[in-house]
């Protein structure tokens, strides 16, 4: 396995308040777009380490109503292997249902398919490996491929951009100095912390760097994740690289 941090989601209540919020916290904030189920849209935070925080905030209009509903009486599955209710439950679900904050997170699979194949060889649930594209301003089509394992407490997985993407250096200088994620924190539950570790070592292959009664910290080709014993609700946090 050759995954490592990628990015980190964090949900504001409206995008160009959140853009000014981490201005002032010195970080240089890239405009994104608007995605393409028509409800959330997002701005951007790279680092040099090559990890970067994706600003995302709920789009006002009824295509945002209308999905929220569909959620709400359980149409899409969070166990469905089908893109279209999988994917939607994990990624526009949390955007409609989770408090703000830190929502989700990415690891990048540097060995692209070949580290989703060796995800299903431990027998971990997860949609399939899907296609996925974005056009870019200046034209050019970015390529990448996708997938999410159906525990709400793993990270959903990329494969690198074909071809492969660099943001511009002026967007990695950060008046703060910071240089990139270095650890996420996932909060767990107290009640479902032991098996939600049964789970990050079925998913990463048991890369522990430490643990003790409170926390496993499992370390990645780059970056670190930490699963905590948390309180009754998921969380997340970031550790920065100064």
């Amino acid at each position: 396995m050759a995954l490592q941090l990628d990015h980190v989601v964090l949900l504001v209540e409206n995008l160009d308040e959140g853009i000014k919020q981490y201005q002032k916290e010195g970080f240089k904030v890239s405009k994104g777009g608007k995605h393409n189920n028509g409800v959330t849209e997002n701005a951007l935070i790279h680092f040099k380490n090559g990890t970067f925080i994706e600003i995302l905030a709920v789009r006002k209009r009824w295509k945002t109503k209308w999905t929220k509903l569909l959620f709400q009486i359980g149409y899409f599955k969070a166990d469905s292997q089908s893109p279209h209710s999988g994917f939607q439950q994990r990624f526009v679900g949390r955007a409609l249902l989770f408090p703000k904050g830190i929502i989700d997170f990415c690891l990048l699979a540097t060995a692209g398919e070949q580290d989703f194949w060796e995800v299903q060889k431990r027998k971990v649930p997860t949609t399939h490996l899907t296609s996925m594209q974005r056009l870019k301003p200046d034209g050019q089509v970015l390529t990448w491929k996708i997938f999410t394992p159906f525990s709400m407490y793993l990270p959903f997985v990329m494969t690198p951009y074909e071809p492969p993407f660099s943001p511009l250096p002026a967007n990695l200088e950060h008046e703060n100095g910071i240089k990139g994620i270095e650890k996420l924190s996932v909060y767990i539950p107290k009640n479902n912390f032991e098996n939600a570790v049964q789970s990050y070592k079925q998913f990463l292959d048991k890369q522990i760097a430490y643990s003790d009664e409170e926390k496993v910290v499992f370390q990645l080709e780059k970056g670190q994740i930490a699963v905590c014993k948390g309180d009754v609700h998921l969380g997340f946090s970031i550790s920065y690289l100064s």
